[in-house]
């Protein structure tokens, strides 16, 4: 002890010896900040997977709210704000689903009236394209059906056939033989 002060004297080798047991205390409060920051950064990805997982849910399941609200009409015909209504008379469609047998035969006519006001160059075959896929396992003919849908038709047309379905402009009937 020094008389003056009070306090023990101290060697530079005290000092050295205090420093050196100061070293783990430092290493041990870094990696105790590194585990404190990578904990930190999990939890903040974890927070913003779960929020984006929950959007994505979200986001999905209004989709599919969106899909159960149409109407059977809504998913064969595609009646949807803002696209064509490829077939805007329903009924003969229907009715020749009812009645037509499944290894039949069809032919679609089109009437030189016939224009519908979506029409362009590239679906100058809509109408019989659709009527194919949706009566499928029916056939689609060029000539020579045993039933004809006919949109539009012109009175020769309809002398073929005995009407049994009309809605607007669309006929379906049987080919008289």
């Amino acid at each position: 002890m020094t008389p003056s002060s009070g306090r023990p004297a101290t060697s530079g080798n005290a000092v050295l010896a205090q420093s050196e047991t100061d070293i783990p205390l430092v290493r041990r409060a870094v990696r105790v900040s590194q585990q404190v920051a990578v904990g930190l950064c999990v939890l903040a990805a974890g927070t913003l997977g779960t929020v984006g997982w929950m959007y994505g849910l979200g986001f999905y399941d209004d989709r599919a709210d969106q899909h159960a609200a149409l109407t059977r009409e809504d998913l064969v015909y595609g009646f949807r704000p803002g696209s064509p209504n490829i077939i805007r008379d329903r009924g003969p469609v229907e009715y020749a689903l009812a009645v037509m047998p499944e290894d039949a035969t069809f032919e679609v006519v089109t009437g030189p009236s016939w224009r519908p006001s979506w029409r362009t160059h590239l679906s100058d075959h809509l109408e019989a394209d659709f009527l194919a896929l949706h009566l499928f396992p029916r056939r689609l003919v060029d000539e020579g059906g045993d039933w004809i849908f006919c949109f539009a038709c012109e009175p020769s047309v309809e002398r073929q056939m005995r009407t049994l379905s009309r809605e607007g402009e669309l006929l379906f009937g049987a080919r008289e033989r």
